[in-house]
Parts: structure tokens; sequence; C-alpha cells
């Protein structure tokens, strides 16, 4: 218990403890029972299920909690102990916000989020949730027990109820098991929720995501008017090529409050000239954008033809504070092109404050 910090009476951090002295922190959280605001975070500890089942036992007292904030990642976890903290957090109904952070627990499986879905349904005024749940890279995990559509779809199911929430934060990365059918599920429970200003979906190393899927978040997209700041990690699916890139481009047009914008596609290897002169045409189109930063690493086929109709684009972005570019290892564009792009980029005209502009080719 020395190890444990205590901060404003709504923050607990501490490292190395076990799931015995996980315990005798939850019996002390239990008895406060007025508290509003949770965060526990655990760093080189030794916590497994028991644990998890220990924080679960003492939720179930906090009803006046308006706050959590759970981190777990890279820990001994199973669907047992994520099967008692969903059912913990289904009673917690005045949650406004949930930050979870299951971050490479391979053994989380599709079934813990599909419980984990049903106890969201509940919670109406949740206006904050992110999720992590990326996984790692572990060949000895059979694919039926990784997460998959079916939890995609429960999730998606629960998200339609929660019209309240802001923010949207979802990582599920390297979760190869994911299809066009689960992103298409995900992306239209995104057209209830009307009120979002703030989405992050990685989705990176889904290697069955492509055109159709994010296809469909496009089509979303177009129906999120609040939408200000996006954040879309599909790096390393390979399957994406320009059909996807262009039809989600010609989408991005009509997300004009959008002020804030995130694209990764590094290594997508199939998006070539064609899918970044439509994204190019559609930047420009968007006259609130102060950051921007795009990154297409490993995207081998772009040529100057690309790099030279993003230059145009860029042009005109001139409220743009922010910008990073990286096309490394695209060994078409000559030094040329790169020159013309960086110069661009430089030369941006920038109001108050001092701008950030960043153009890698490496």
């Amino acid at each position: 218990m020395n190890q444990l910090i205590y901060f404003n009476s709504q923050g607990f951090w501490n490292q190395n403890i076990t799931d015995i002295g996980l315990s005798h922190i939850c019996k002390s959280i239990s008895n406060l029972t007025s508290l509003k605001i949770l965060s526990l975070k655990f760093d080189s500890s030794t916590i497994t299920d028991k644990g998890i089942k220990s924080v679960a036992r003492s939720l179930k007292r906090l009803v006046s909690l308006q706050s959590i904030t759970l981190d777990f990642r890279e820990k001994a976890l199973h669907d047992s102990g994520m099967l008692k903290l969903a059912a913990a957090l289904k009673k917690l109904t005045n949650l406004q916000s949930i930050n979870l952070n299951f971050a490479s627990c391979t053994g989380i499986r599709d079934l813990a989020i599909q419980k984990l879905a049903s106890a969201l349904r509940n919670l109406v005024f949740l206006k904050h949730l992110d999720l992590n749940f990326q996984a790692q890279d572990d060949p000895g995990v059979l694919p039926e027990s990784r997460i998959q559509d079916t939890g995609m779809k429960k999730l998606a199911q629960a998200l339609k109820k929660l019209t309240s929430l802001q923010s949207l934060a979802l990582n599920f990365n390297s979760c190869g098991e994911i299809t066009n059918q689960g992103l298409e599920s995900i992306a239209q429970s995104l057209e209830k929720l009307s009120s979002l200003q703030i989405l992050g979906l990685d989705f990176a190393s889904c290697n069955e995501i492509a055109d159709e899927g994010i296809q469909s978040l496009g089509q979303s997209l177009e129906k999120m008017p609040s939408l200000k700041n996006l954040k879309l990690n599909l790096a390393n699916c390979n399957q994406i090529s320009d059909t996807g890139m262009t039809s989600f481009s010609k989408s991005l047009e009509k997300s004009s409050c959008l002020r804030i914008l995130y694209l990764n596609f590094d290594s997508c290897k199939k998006i070539a000239d064609i899918g970044i002169t439509s994204l190019s045409k559609s930047l420009k189109i968007l006259p609130s954008l102060k950051s921007l930063e795009l990154r297409m690493k490993e995207c081998k086929k772009f040529t100057d033809v690309g790099m030279y109709s993003l230059k145009e684009s860029l042009r005109g972005l001139t409220s743009l504070k922010r910008i990073q570019l990286s096309f490394s290892k695209s060994a078409k564009i000559t030094g040329a092109a790169r020159d013309e792009l960086a110069e661009v980029v430089l030369n941006l005209p920038h109001r108050k404050g001092k701008p950030c502009f960043c153009v890698e080719f490496l």
C-alpha cells in the first residue's frame, strides 16, 4: 500500500503490485460511495483476472461515479475478468466518461467485447468513450480466440444508443479477424451520433478490411455534421486501393467543420496517384482545417503526379497551423517534386501563433 499514490481524492497510480495489493486498494475504494472520478493505472504490475474481479466488486458501490479510467494493458487477462467488469459497469448509469485500455491482453476474446457492448447500452449519459483493445501479434493465439466481427456488431448496436456521445475512440489495431463487415457495422452506428465532435478509429493491420469498409465509413461521415476532429488509422490494410480512397475522399468533402484531420495509410501499397489526387482535391474544400497529418509511408506506387496534386491543394489551405506529411520510402517520387512540395508547405501563410510544418521523405 505504501506504493499507492492518492491524488486529489480522485486518482490512483501505482506500480509493481499484485492481485493481493489491488484487492486492498479496491476495498478502500468501495467505501468512497460519493466518488465521481476514478483512475486506475498499473504499469509493470502482475495483475490477473482475480485483480480485475476485485475492481468489479468495488465498482458496485460507486453509484455516483461519472468518470472511470482503467489501464491494464499487457496484463494476463481473460474473458472471465472482463465479464465481471462489464456486469459492474452496466450498473453505473451515471457514467459520462469511460476510458478502458486493455491493449495486448491476449486472453481477451470476442465474448468479452460482446458483454462490454451489452453493458454500454445502459449508459445513456455517456459523453466520452475510449476503448483500446489493440491486439498483440501472437501466432499462438487461434483465430477463433480473437476479437471478430460479431463483437463489432454488438458494439455498434450499443453505440447507436449512446446519442449523447461527443468523443469516441476505438482501437482494435492488429485485430486481424475484423473484416469489412465489422467496420461497416461501426460506421453505420456513427450516423446516429449527431453530437459527436471527436472521432478516433484505429483498425491498422486489420488485413481483411478493404475498399468496402472505408467506403462505408466515408458514407457515414457525410451524416456527421458536428465532427471537428477525425483520426483514422488504417495502416497496413493492404487491400485498400484507389477505389476506396477515392470514395472516402469524396465523402470527406462534406465534413466542412473539420479542424483536425489525421489519416494514416502507411503501407497501403495499392493506393497510388489516383487515390492521393482524389484526397488532395477534397482537402482544399475543408476551409476550417487547422491541423493536417497525412501518413503514407511505403505507398510505393506514388509518383510526382500525386505530389503535384497535393502541392496545389495545400496552397489553398490558408488556415493551417500544423501540417505533417510522411511519404517515406516512396521511391518513385523525384527530388524535384519533394522540394516543390516542401517549399509550398514552408511558405503556407499563417496568422497568430507559431506554425508547425514537417515533410518527411526519408
